[in-house]
């Protein structure tokens, strides 16, 4: 998710290109949270959602040889693929 989030014809659009990877892994976390709450047997499969979210940032931000976590900017593209917080789960 990039820094900062705007408001544009009603829906939830990123501004600019840089991450915050403490973030990125709070929202994976609170999923994992709601999962253990509510379960992911409803309308949302926060579990799903939220392996998702992990397996995207170790693809992008995991360094291979080191095992640390790159600087921002998720593999210098400002997205990870597969992730887009600014649609509706």
């Amino acid at each position: 998710m990039n820094w900062q989030q705007a408001i544009k014809d009603g829906k939830v659009v990123s501004v600019g290109r840089s991450c915050a990877t403490d973030g990125d892994m709070d929202i994976a976390y609170a999923l994992l949270l709601a999962d253990k709450q509510w379960g992911s047997s409803g309308k949302i499969n926060y579990k799903a959602e939220a392996i998702s979210i992990i397996n995207a940032l170790k693809a992008s931000i995991i360094h291979t040889k080191y095992k640390t976590l790159k600087n921002g900017r998720l593999g210098r593209r400002g997205r990870i693929p597969k992730y887009r917080w600014n649609q509706t789960i």
